[in-house]
């Protein structure tokens, strides 16, 4: 089964809504210190953001370069996420975090397509 760009757009914020969410609801209180709202808006904008990109990015690998550009694209993807996530801390821990949970949020949505398309 293929996927559309918007269909695959809507299974990953389905995905990482839910990653940021549990990693949101399991850490501690000085990290929950931002709104539920605020840390959604902010995981569905960085998706909304980067997605698309990537989707594009994707189609223009020629077949021989797609492994080597799909890894590219997702480390991409995953910096660009952690800049929209550190937004919220500001501070070098922070960053710690916000690579964090962008890591965590990518690898649920990467090893979730490889689980249902491979």
């Amino acid at each position: 089964m293929l996927l559309t760009a918007n269909s695959a757009t809507l299974l990953t914020l389905a995905i990482e809504v839910a990653a940021v969410s549990a990693w949101r609801w399991a850490q501690p209180v000085p990290f929950r210190a931002v709104s539920w709202p605020h840390w959604l808006g902010l995981c569905v904008l960085a998706n909304l953001l980067t997605h698309p990109l990537a989707w594009r990015l994707a189609a223009l690998l020629a077949p021989a370069d797609y492994r080597t550009g799909f890894w590219l694209i997702e480390l991409g993807v995953w910096l660009l996420e952690t800049g929209a996530y550190w937004t919220v801390w500001r501070s070098r821990r922070g960053l710690l975090w916000a690579a964090a949970v962008s890591l965590l949020a990518n690898l649920a949505s990467l090893l979730s397509g490889f689980l249902l398309f491979a």
